[in-house]
This record gives C-alpha cells, sequence and structure tokens, in this order.
C-alpha cells in the first residue's frame, strides 16, 4: 500500500507540464489520484505507527522520546532539504510560477507557512508530525486511566472532526493535518482490530476488489466538497488494500522493489520532479506528455538508486550522515 501510495503522489506531481492552465489539477486522472492518495498515505502511518504503541510500556510512557524519535524522522530531514532548497529555489526567480523572496521572512515563511513552503508537497511532514504525536498522547493518557485501546483513536476522530467545523490556521500545516487525522487514526483502529475486520472481509477476493472498486468510482462522481473528500477517501484505501491482498496472493512483485523506499522518494522526488518539468522544458521542447514521463520516471527511481546505494554501503561516512539527514535513523 505504501508503494502504490507513493507512486500515486509522483504521478500526480508529474502533471504540472499538461496544457489546460491549472497544470493538469482538473483532469480527471490528477482528480482521481488527489481524491484518495493522501488518506492512503495517512491511513498507512497511523497503521504502522500502532506499532510503536505497542512496543512496551517503556516507549508509550516516555514522551519526551517518542516526540525526539518523530522529530528526528520528519522534521529534521524537513529541515534540512528547506534550508538547502532555499536559496536555489529563490534565484529561480521567474523560472517558477510562485516566486520565494529571498530574505529572512522569505525563509520563516517558507517554514513554517503551508501556503509559502519552500518544497509545497512537504506540508505533509508538518501534517503527520503534528498527528502523530497528538495521537501519542491521546493513547498515553488513555493508558494511563486504563481505558479500552480504541477510545483514545476514537476520541481523536471525533476531535479532528469538531476541529474541521471551526477552521483551523495553515501555520505548520495545522489545517491538513485535522483534515487528514481522522484517516491515521482510522489506520490506528485497523491494526488493532485487524484480525476481527478480516475475518469479515476478504480482502484477497476478486469479488470484495471489484465491488469496492466500483464503490469508490461511484463515491468519486456522486459526491463533492467535505463528503466527497471523507466518503471517496475512505472508499480510496479500502479499494487499494483489496489491491495490495490481492497482488500478494497472486504473487504479483512489482512494486516490491520500492519496500523501505518510499519515505526517501517522497522526501526527494520533488527535485527531479520540477527538473524534468520546470527546467528541462527552458531547455528541450519536448510534448509535455514526454516531460510528464521523465518527471514520473525520475521522481520514483531516482530517490530509490541513492537508497539502494545508502543500503549498500552503510559504513560510509557520507551515507550516516545522509541517513540522519534524511530520517533514516
Amino acid at each position: 500500500m505504501q508503494a502504490i501510495a507513493i507512486v500515486l503522489v509522483v504521478m500526480g506531481h508529474s502533471l504540472y507540464m499538461f496544457p489546460d492552465g491549472a497544470h493538469g489539477y482538473d483532469t480527471l486522472l490528477c482528480r482521481m489520484i488527489y481524491s484518495f492518495h493522501m488518506p492512503l498515505f495517512m491511513f498507512v502511518s497511523g497503521f504502522l505507527i500502532q506499532f510503536s504503541f505497542d512496543r512496551g510500556s517503556e516507549t508509550v510512557s516516555d514522551s519526551r522520546r517518542f516526540i525526539t524519535a518523530r522529530a528526528r524522522r520528519l522534521l529534521l530531514p524537513y529541515a534540512v532539504l528547506t534550508l538547502v532548497t532555499f536559496v536555489p529555489r529563490a534565484a529561480m526567480g521567474l523560472m517558477a510560477e510562485d516566486q520565494v523572496p529571498l530574505s529572512i521572512h522569505g525563509l520563516i515563511a517558507g517554514m513554517f507557512e503551508r501556503e509559502s513552503l519552500i518544497i509545497p508537497y512537504l506540508w505533509f511532514v508538518q501534517a503527520l508530525f503534528t498527528i502523530s504525536v497528538a495521537v501519542f498522547l491521546a493513547v498515553r493518557w488513555a493508558r494511563r486511566w486504563g481505558l479500552k485501546p480504541w477510545i483514545a483513536p476514537a476520541a481523536m476522530m471525533v476531535l479532528f472532526a469538531v476541529l474541521r467545523v471551526f477552521g483551523m490556521p495553515s501555520f505548520f500545516s495545522i489545517d491538513y493535518a485535522v483534515k487528514l487525522g481522522v484517516y491515521f487514526v482510522t489506520g490506528c483502529l485497523y491494526c488493532l482490530y485487524a484480525y476481527r475486520i478480516d475475518r469479515l472481509i476478504r480482502w484477497d477476493s476478486i469479488t470484495v476488489g471489484l465491488f469496492l472498486s466500483v464503490l469508490w468510482a461511484a463515491s468519486f462522481f456522486a459526491f463533492e466538497g467535505t463528503v466527497f473528500f471523507d466518503i471517496t477517501g475512505m472508499c480510496g484505501i479500502a479499494m487499494c488494500m483489496a489491491l495490495a491482498r490481492l497482488m500478494d496472493r497472486a504473487g504479483i512483485r512489482v512494486l516490491d522493489h520500492l519496500e523501505g523506499a518510499t519515505y526517501i522518494i517522497f522526501l526527494l522526488s520533488w527535485y527531479f520532479n520540477v527538473g524534468a518539468q520546470q527546467i528541462l522544458s527552458h531547455w528541450v521542447e519536448w510534448p509535455w506528455w514526454v516531460h510528464s514521463l521523465l518527471s514520473l520516471v525520475a521522481g520514483v527511481y531516482v530517490p530509490w538508486v541513492i537508497y539502494r546505494l545508502m543500503l549498500r554501503h552503510p559504513n560510509s561516512r557520507l551515507v550516516r550522515m545522509l541517513r540522519v539527514l534524511l530520517g533514516q535513523m
């Protein structure tokens, strides 16, 4: 599911050169991808973080240790990439549609204000940090009071829904954290009760897979606005879960080579999206779809090559430093 999600993310970012004046965001393909690809990422993140909560009382009781680990994983690479990119991004000038001022104010806004981020796609890292820490603290409090495991995620789901109604600031992507938090806690809840849910739903059944695909497609065309985002997002997650189980059942391993590399791909794909579309297009007049295809391939596989090289040379001083800076340790 992580591999499916990262390919969809890079694919959505690779339609920038589509000649519709809206960078491809109005195309049917793009709207379909955006209807569930970030909810899918949040669901998987919530599923996986539940294992951090279950490693033992020591991990759950030590808030500082957990928050520090999340900061190293998420905020350190975010800060490093933002600082490294700031001057080149500002120097791009007219080559970029949204210009970044080369000033202290531009840097501060580019680090903390979602609408002014130096690397626009990294709002997800900010939102994920906020959500994971908030849910962790809720789980810690619930365990201290001896409450049922489902109560903390369910309470956070209600809280996110209420905060959505009142609206939240875009500072540090808090508004997106509230918007996507429901999918994160859904992943937590599924992880807690997967053994029960999987008894009721045969995810690896072709019939179930087709039904969920039809359900997602129907929700995509039937709803709009917040209702569209919630229902279509959940249906898309279920559809992708069925697809992943069907691929596993059929022995289809075409995405297995991306295992472990999805986070680095997410962090670094922006550079190759920009390089293949906005920069290369100023030098080579190719059709838009050629730039998009190059953007997709480069956005997925150049970071993947970097990841594989890091695995091949684990004792290199440079690799150790990169692992720390990119949140791999």
